[in-house]
């Protein structure tokens, strides 16, 4: 629960026997987390009420009297416009919003605000599914801002970051990418009057960077197996994408359900299986055939 602080709560946790480093799969866990909600909902409520009026105060600082704002970011669901048009309806119901996105997911019954998508729109092609299972990860680190997670606002409408010493590293060189990334912009700009005369698609400009993604060499793995990864609020559960020595426990002990959810980069893992042939093969299609199931799956929803 963001902004909470657990160590006041060690006792509650004690006595329903739950691990607060532990992700919640089971029905048991679940129903344990339900209790414990119940336990300290009134300080839930009481840090909810604060932080929307904090939230609320921050928003009407940034956006001032502007009536048109436009959202950029990745996409997949479009959840932060989504949440952002919430609070900004509460501010000025007469400011509009309009979302700019890399991709937006297969199924999405949120996406009903403005908005447009670069390379793909909803994932109506099996390879667009392909390119969010293979390569959110990375590409959301390329893109992602070089601090920690924002887990509330103070009382000066100041975001609090969350520190965690593992990411120094990653955060410095998320800045060298950055700067990279703007030199490049800085040159192709001063050749616009060239690049005019070449129709690039979207496809195409992204092309070497899902390539490196979907088929990475070794030494490319090397590089960002290490990078942290969390799919959880708060940064709470932060894992390697390829975390080679937990894995092999996992499989090694038979755990091939928890082996598989370590696994946040399939095909950088699969790389790493160079002098096994046959295995390396039995993986990749593996991968391949968990992809087409669960575009399948989404699209019938």
């Amino acid at each position: 629960i963001i902004s909470l602080d657990i160590t006041i709560y060690t006792k509650q946790l004690s006595d329903l026997k739950i691990n607060s480093e532990d992700l919640i799969s089971t029905e048991l866990e679940k129903e344990k987390l339900v209790l414990f909600l119940d336990l300290v909902w009134k300080d839930i409520k009481i840090l909810q009420d604060v932080q929307h009026t904090r939230i609320l105060n921050y928003l009407k600082n940034c956006v001032g009297h502007v009536k048109q704002l436009a959202v950029i970011d990745l996409g997949w669901k479009g959840t932060i416009q989504y949440f952002l048009e919430q609070y900004l309806n509460e501010i000025n119901p007469e400011i509009k919003v309009k979302g700019y996105y890399l991709g937006i997911g297969t199924k999405n019954p949120r996406m009903k605000q403005e908005y447009s998508c670069y390379l793909f729109d909803k994932g109506k092609l099996i390879s667009d599914h392909a390119k969010l299972k293979y390569g959110a990860t990375i590409i959301e680190h390329l893109f992602s801002a070089p601090h920690g997670t924002v887990t509330g606002y103070n009382e000066q409408m100041k975001p609090n970051l969350k520190q965690d010493n593992r990411l120094n590293q990653q955060f410095q060189n998320l800045n060298l990418i950055h700067q990279g990334a703007f030199k490049l912009i800085e040159q192709l700009i001063s050749l616009e009057d060239v690049l005019s005369l070449y129709q690039l698609t979207p496809q195409q400009a992204t092309d070497s960077m899902f390539k490196m993604i979907s088929n990475p060499t070794p030494e490319e793995v090397r590089y960002l197996s290490d990078l942290y990864h969390s799919d959880t609020v708060d940064d709470i559960v932060l894992k390697k994408i390829v975390d080679r020595d937990k894995i092999s426990k996992c499989f090694k002990n038979r755990e091939y359900k928890t082996g598989v959810k370590q696994i946040y980069w399939p095909t950088g893992y699969v790389s790493y299986l160079k002098g096994q042939f046959i295995l390396k093969k039995m993986v990749s299609l593996f991968i391949k055939s968990y992809t087409y199931l669960a575009y399948k799956r989404e699209v019938a929803k």
